[in-house]
């Protein structure tokens, strides 16, 4: 039985989601019919999905064939609960919390009590710090989606399953995002009340005192940006006014987004811990964005601000090293106007000792891209390697001949380099030795679902070591 089934069969009850088709939850004879369906269904498919790979892979099939099912609540249901089986199967952490979000969004439950209870057991079914890290990010998102609908209580509910997890995950960043969220949880709540006054008194008449009330509980607080912005630069407080100004002008610069990173920053001091909180958030984002082609003198400073709020990224202990096999590995190269991946046998490659050297020697045009092809990295990942030598870039690249990428440029090293890649929701980070790098974005959006890849110049000679990734999906 799945993890969630229990919770569904006891019949807690809460109201549908809006625009949603929304299903009574099905009886216990019901369910074992569509079980049986399921089964019937996908008997080929079931029998063949032997490897944790197959598995995940068709449970994320059933998964969306049940948000596509709008007669049979039982079906929707059953494909759902077998889903969970196989990602459990698979040992993956993510599809279980997809099937969640499913479950709790096409049947009338108790939406809270399903998430609170599932974040632990999550972890005790498939233990690990990759498994708590997994659970962790998917309860802090459900707690800024209560925090966004003043649901007080269901995001402390969310807080008290997170504690129970984050010690788990053996993550710095985590422990500092959960108090992040506890500081803005008080300060929401606590808040509310000024808030609503201030708002009635603005809309009577703009003055300094409640256009700063308002402005910061709506910036800083609710994150939303576009409506306290404005209010803002009528605040009186001369150092918010300052930077928010600097943001409403726009910047079409490195060094104009540094401005405005630096405003921010400076008007952060006095603020109370849940405003500062969500002050610096919003300064690294212009940091980060203010890396590439910032001047030397002032990319020290950004990089210091960053790692000053951000420690670097640590892969979980039990993220275990990708294979360095040669049909998991492709050269992609630019060949009659577009990019097309090679057997890694089309270039000088070597194997020995947990280390794979490549010599590019293709011959095709002065770059060409040593590419992951076992796995594509979806919305949220985090990639690590070690390299020595003359590395040109890492970056994302699509599994079609597309000239897009998602790339930063990379020193060459005489010794090994350590180099983290991430994404999370809309923020790209690249640390390399603990130091923030530049990621920049070429024909595509931030978003861009693609593969591992690094680049080498034709001729020259790179060595890579410990290739981790977490949150990749095997390709079809």
């Amino acid at each position: 039985m799945s993890l969630v089934a229990p919770l569904l069969l006891s019949g807690w009850i809460c109201g549908p989601v809006a625009g949603q088709r929304v299903f009574d939850v099905p009886s216990g004879p019901e369910i074992e019919r569509a079980r049986e369906l399921v089964s019937s269904l996908y008997a080929s498919e079931l029998q063949a999905a032997k490897t944790s790979a197959a598995r995940r892979v068709l449970a994320e099939i059933l998964i969306d064939r049940s948000r596509r099912e709008t007669a049979d609540g039982a079906l929707a249901y059953a494909l759902v609960q077998v889903a969970q089986n196989l990602a459990t199967a698979a040992g993956s952490p993510e599809t279980i919390l997809e099937a969640t979000d499913q479950l709790t969004t096409s049947f009338r439950t108790d939406v809270i009590r399903i998430r609170t209870d599932l974040i632990p057991s999550l972890v005790e079914s498939i233990p690990g710090p990759a498994t708590a890290r997994s659970a962790f990010r998917t309860g802090a998102r459900w707690t800024q989606q209560a925090l966004a609908r003043s649901a007080w209580s269901e995001a402390e509910e969310y807080l008290t399953a997170l504690k129970a997890v984050v010690r788990m995950a053996e993550d710095p960043r985590a422990q500092g995002e959960l108090e992040r969220i506890r500081r803005r949880l008080i300060e929401l709540r606590d808040g509310a009340e000024i808030f609503q006054a201030a708002s009635q008194k603005l809309a009577e008449g703009p003055s300094p005192e409640a256009c700063l009330l308002v402005g910061s509980y709506q910036a800083f607080l609710q994150d939303a940006w576009k409506r306290g912005l404005p209010l803002l630069v009528q605040c009186g407080d001369e150092r918010l006014q300052e930077a928010a100004v600097l943001e409403l002008k726009g910047a079409t610069s490195s060094q104009e987004r540094f401005e405005i990173a630096e405003a921010w920053w400076r008007a952060r001091e006095g603020r109370s811990p849940g405003q500062r909180d969500g002050i610096e958030t919003h300064a690294l984002d212009w940091y980060w964005q203010s890396l590439p082609d910032l001047g030397e003198d002032e990319k020290k400073i950004a990089t210091r601000r960053i790692a000053e709020v951000l420690p670097p990224p640590e892969l979980p202990a039990d993220v275990r090293p990708i294979s360095f096999e040669a049909t998991e590995w492709s050269m992609r190269c630019w060949k009659d106007g577009k990019w097309s991946l090679l057997p890694l046998e089309s270039t000088e490659a070597r194997r020995r000792q947990g280390v794979l050297s490549v010599r590019n020697t293709t011959g095709l045009y002065h770059i060409s891209q040593l590419t992951f092809v076992g796995q594509m990295l979806p919305a949220d990942f985090m990639t690590s390697f070690e390299y020595r030598g003359p590395l040109h870039s890492v970056q994302l690249v699509p599994d079609n001949a597309l000239d897009i990428s998602l790339h930063a440029r990379l020193p060459e090293s005489k010794k090994w380099s350590k180099v983290t890649f991430i994404r999370t929701g809309d923020t790209l980070e690249l640390w390399q030795d603990g130091r923030p790098t530049a990621v920049q974005s070429y024909n595509c959006p931030r978003s861009l679902e693609g593969m591992f890849s690094v680049s080498i110049e034709s001729g020259r000679e790179v060595f890579l070591r410990r290739v981790h990734i977490q949150g990749g999906q095997a390709r079809e």
